[in-house]
């Protein structure tokens, strides 16, 4: 064979070498990829609470909150924030749980991070501000409840309802018609912002605070 033949086949074959390894590469990482999002799925599901009753009945009595239960949830919403950076719904699942853990700082920086990926949801703002009340960091609750009330009331129910993994079964927990109930839960957390924040207006002005009973101070399920 001439020698200006073989210099010519010579590109092509190793042209069609380098394509194959880089196929078999690419194939070996797609594998890789698959293996590790089935073992990621595995253990989310693994940890998945069955049921959010369990969650709802440790909070509801705050002299007796049961750390252990709560702990099991964060954890799994933590987990989803790592897998499902993404998604506001598990930091502001794991806001709620640091809140009842009494790990506020923490609390504060879930809810931070939950507004940063959905800035329109009520719920995280009330709730951020109702943390920065408990702390009596009254500045900071006041700006936190002022954007609640500049929320969209219309997407902040939309974002329940297509929230089919944590928020709508929380709401179906809570009530068999969840349409009614989310609005009604609404428009009373409007109302216990107004109260919240006529309270904060009071202490600035060194004036006799409203008697507020515990309720109106206590986070929502968000």
């Amino acid at each position: 064979m001439p020698i200006k033949s073989l210099l010519q086949k010579k590109p092509l074959v190793f042209s069609m070498k380098l394509i194959l390894t880089a196929a078999l590469g690419i194939g070996w990482i797609v594998i890789v990829w698959m293996e590790y999002n089935v073992a990621t799925i595995k253990k989310i599901n693994y940890f998945m609470p069955k049921s959010y009753a369990a969650l709802i009945s440790s909070v509801k009595d705050k002299g007796k909150i049961d750390t252990e239960t709560v702990r099991e949830y964060k954890y799994y919403y933590n987990l989803l924030t790592q897998y499902v950076p993404g998604m506001a719904e598990p930091y502001g699942m794991v806001g709620f749980c640091s809140f009842y853990l009494k790990e506020y700082d923490k609390a504060l920086t879930a809810y931070q991070k939950a507004i940063d990926r959905n800035p329109s949801f009520f719920w995280f703002y009330y709730n951020q501000g109702v943390v920065y009340y408990a702390l009596k960091d009254y500045s900071m609750a006041a700006d936190s409840l002022k954007k609640a009330l500049m929320a969209n009331k219309e997407l902040t129910l939309k974002f329940i309802v297509s929230s089919r993994r944590i928020y709508m079964p929380i709401a179906l927990e809570e009530t068999g018609d969840a349409p009614a109930w989310l609005k009604n839960e609404l428009q009373q957390g409007l109302q216990k912002t107004l109260v919240l924040l006529k309270q904060i207006e009071l202490k600035a002005q060194h004036k006799k605070e409203m008697s507020l009973p515990d309720a109106e101070i206590e986070l929502k399920i968000y």
